[in-house]
């Protein structure tokens, strides 16, 4: 069954970072509500901005799958096609990473959210990651101990 969940970081006294993934269903609980109540357990959400998502593809490249990258609406077609032309390639050979990751270099200028979704196939379930947070997902648990932990880890 899918999942959705929200990402959420805290700072401790000592100034490290805990991040949580906080599991909800969208149907008993509002987004507004969620974060309110995370709020007031002392989290504040993570926006996971371009260049946090260009990690997170270097990271399921070693292991799986990279399905589709989304933009924002101002994006050329010309990017959204070379960018979807590469990621086929990658499936065949892991080293065209490097010139997707070069095409998208204007993504990672002053914590942009120009990425605003990406899906991956992660233990052969897919998984979304939103700019906002969310990710949504069979195994969400799994990829957030796997992969997003220690991306994020490295940003926060």
């Amino acid at each position: 069954m899918e999942k959705q969940g929200k990402l959420f970081r805290k700072y401790s006294e000592n100034n490290d970072v805990e991040i949580h993934l906080e599991l909800y269903d969208y149907n008993s609980i509002s987004y507004h509500e969620l974060i309110s109540k995370m709020n007031n357990s002392g989290f504040k959400q993570v926006i996971v901005h371009s260049e946090m998502m260009l990690a997170i593809l270097e990271e399921i490249i070693l292991k799986d799958i990279i399905l589709v990258i989304h933009f924002n609406d101002e994006t050329d077609d010309t990017i959204i096609q070379e960018t979807q032309s590469l990621i086929k390639s990658i499936r065949k050979n892991p080293a065209y990473f490097l010139k997707l990751k070069e095409l998208l270099k204007w993504t990672e200028d002053n914590n942009s959210i120009d990425i605003t979704k990406i899906e991956v196939s992660f233990e052969t379930t897919k998984i979304e990651v939103q700019s906002n947070g969310i990710v949504i997902g069979k195994n969400i648990e799994g990829f957030f101990d796997s992969i997003l932990i220690g991306v994020l880890k490295g940003f926060l």
